[in-house]
C-alpha cells in the first residue's frame, strides 16, 4: 500500500514538472563552466537575479510570499473557507528567540497575507485546532 502512495505522488510530482517544462529545442545544450552563482541572504533581493534564464523549470516558481510578521515555530490552520490562519511563533533578536503573538490569515485566491487579531499570549510550539463551528483553538506553547 505504500509503494502505491509513493507511485501516486511521484505520478503526480512529474505531470505538475513535466507541465513546467517547455518543449526542447534542436539546437544542442553548451556546458556552461565559467558560470558562477551567488546567493543572497537578503529578503528583498530579487532571486531570480541570481539564476539561469535558460532553466525550463523555473517557470514553474513564482516570487516568495512575505507574510506582515517574520516568523517560525508557528502553527498553519486551514479554514473552512480555504484560508490559513498563521497565529504565533517566535523571531529572532540577536541570539535570543522572542514568542510572538501576532496573527494574519493567508488568502489562497488574492496571494496575501492580512493581520487578523492578536492571540492573548505570545506562543511558540503550540497547537492549533479547527472546531467544528470553525473556531480555531490554540494551546500550549
Amino acid at each position: 500500500m505504500q509503494n502505491l502512495h509513493f507511485f501516486l505522488l511521484f505520478a503526480i510530482l512529474a505531470s505538475t514538472l513535466t507541465g513546467c517544462v517547455s518543449a526542447p529545442t534542436s539546437q544542442p545544450i553548451e556546458a556552461k563552466t565559467t558560470q558562477t552563482s551567488v546567493l543572497s541572504a537578503s529578503p528583498t533581493e530579487s532571486a531570480s537575479s541570481n539564476t539561469d534564464s535558460n532553466n525550463p523549470y523555473l517557470n514553474c516558481l513564482s516570487p516568495a510570499l512575505k507574510m506582515n510578521e517574520v516568523r517560525a515555530a508557528h502553527t498553519a490552520t486551514l479554514l473552512p473557507d480555504r484560508r490559513v490562519l498563521i497565529a504565533g511563533g517566535f523571531r529572532e533578536e540577536g541570539t535570543s528567540e522572542i514568542a510572538i503573538a501576532s496573527a494574519e490569515i493567508f488568502d489562497p485566491i488574492t496571494k496575501s497575507f492580512t493581520p487578523t487579531s492578536d492571540m492573548n499570549a505570545p506562543r511558540d510550539g503550540h497547537t492549533a485546532t479547527l472546531l467544528p463551528n470553525g473556531k480555531v483553538l490554540i494551546a500550549g506553547g
